[in-house]
């Protein structure tokens, strides 16, 4: 008897349900079945919401454009001013304590492409050992920061601080 009273019920509930929004001017679609397993019920809009979705839409694709308009519209890209001329410069030979440094920066399409060691201290077994190591990183690191503000690299002071003032001298030049 309980069960039966609590089923009128529900069904009495859902029906007031139905006949209510079914007032208000909007049906009921179909339930959809989703990925949870849940059933959802949508409303559609009635005809005064559904005139100004659609006014809404008509002022944005008049802003701007219709979804394949916007994708083949070219996009006007920033030219950056280069700061640096193309072409090679060298720059001054520093003394970094056991011999010399002295580059060249290699700039290619206003960036700064190559680093090349014109001289370095290379007399000693050691000045050999750092150097190798040192100027490969340095290289790196100009051209990654294209420009001369990089790190000393630890070990090889000596060879960075005057690598760093060979390479400053070879970018002034090449300053636009």
């Amino acid at each position: 008897m309980k069960k039966s009273v609590l089923s009128l019920s529900v069904v009495v509930a859902f029906v007031a349900y139905v006949v209510a929004t079914l007032s208000k001017g909007t049906s009921i679609e179909p339930a959809k079945f989703i990925e949870d397993k849940n059933y959802v019920f949508e409303e559609t809009p009635n005809s005064e919401d559904k005139e100004s979705k659609e006014s809404e839409e008509q002022k944005l694709i008049e802003k701007n454009g219709t979804l394949k308009e916007i994708q083949t519209k070219e996009v006007p890209t920033e030219t950056k001013p280069k700061l640096y001329k193309d072409g090679l410069y060298s720059g001054d030979s520093v003394d970094a304590y056991y011999g010399n440094i002295k580059v060249q920066a290699k700039i290619q399409d206003g960036k700064i492409s190559d680093v090349i060691f014109l001289d370095y201290p290379k007399d000693q077994t050691n000045s050999i050992k750092i150097n190798t190591e040192a100027t490969r990183q340095l290289k790196n690191e100009v051209i990654a920061a294209q420009s001369a503000n990089v790190d000393v690299i630890s070990g090889a002071t000596e060879t960075s601080s005057a690598f760093i003032l060979s390479i400053e001298s070879a970018l002034s030049k090449a300053k636009n």
